[in-house]
């Protein structure tokens, strides 16, 4: 009688486990990965569970349901942590860990809402900070501020949910469609021909022409082309994002070109070409991290 019990408990025991692993599996993660490790696993579930046995025992109908009831719970589970950003740190702690570094309250502030909601705010009277060490930002200093959205902020809203176990690196392909896209072309022309070869470039090419001063459509996404080209077949991975998660839109081109360039080499080259480009400093700063937050983000590794 102990030994049925004992194996009864073993039974409950392996079925919830993997019912677990695959509950949070599809709770935390996004596709296309996510299709595969599901397929994976329902192909040998039927074999792990004994529902290919003809000899179906009490220890094999608690596995099944067990597992059942554990994939169920794990699913929610999941999806309770990626919706509610529990792994994520506030953006309280966000914006004390940037003061931390140096940044101003005014700074922190702006870069936590340029990261979480792809946002931009313009100080019309702007609170001015002279401790950088303490938090005190009021609800009516806030007020005072007006809050640019990008047409887009679904799109870029949706990412900070996403999970990062199942993110995958930017591989750059389509450079052989735009070998033929250069300067003799129109700005119209070269907006066209990046949106028509679709993926990463119909993305930046999207982002460029929204938020990128009109004279600097083509200048941009050219530099934007022979940066990333030449590195074709080398993937951008998630360390090359993550080391540039605190860029400072407000700081000056050369600032954030040297950030960049410390940090991985294929930022180096994006802010070698774009600093060639005929355009006022601010102007080169915000397409430059523009073009870096598009790879990593609608790129699917932010």
């Amino acid at each position: 009688m102990a030994e049925k019990n004992t194996n009864l408990i073993l039974s409950f025991y392996g079925g919830a486990g993997i019912g677990l692993l695959f509950g949070i599996i599809m709770g935390t993660s996004t596709t296309p990965t996510v299709g595969l490790v599901l397929g994976a696993l329902t192909a040998v579930l039927a074999a792990i569970l004994g529902l290919n046995d003809k000899h179906f025992t009490n220890a094999k109908a608690v596995r099944i349901g067990s597992f059942g009831l554990a994939c169920v719970v794990g699913a929610y589970a999941g999806l309770y942590v990626r919706s509610h950003n529990l792994l994520s740190p506030s953006p309280e702690t966000m914006k004390a860990q940037y003061i931390q570094l140096g940044f101003s309250e005014a700074q922190a502030l702006e870069l936590i809402l340029y990261k979480e909601f792809g946002a931009t705010a313009s100080d019309k009277t702007p609170p001015i900070n002279n401790n950088a060490n303490t938090l005190n930002s009021t609800a009516s200093n806030n007020l005072l501020t007006e809050i640019t959205l990008p047409t887009n902020l679904s799109e870029k809203n949706t990412q900070q949910h996403n999970s990062l176990l199942f993110s995958a690196n930017v591989n750059i392909s389509g450079c052989d469609e735009l070998s033929d896209t250069d300067a003799s072309l129109d700005s119209k022309e070269v907006i066209n021909n990046f949106k028509l070869t679709g993926g990463i470039w119909q993305h930046i090419a999207n982002q460029v022409s929204i938020e990128v001063n009109i004279k600097s459509h083509a200048p941009v996404l050219l530099a934007t082309k022979d940066a990333m080209c030449n590195r074709q077949g080398i993937a951008i991975t998630q360390a090359d994002c993550g080391a540039t998660d605190l860029l400072d839109p407000t700081e000056s081109y050369q600032q954030v070109q040297t950030r960049l360039s410390n940090r991985a080499e294929v930022w180096k080259e994006l802010a070698s070409k774009i600093n060639q480009i005929s355009a006022p400093d601010q102007e080169k700063s915000h397409a430059l991290i523009l073009i870096k937050n598009t790879i990593c983000h609608d790129g699917k590794l932010g």
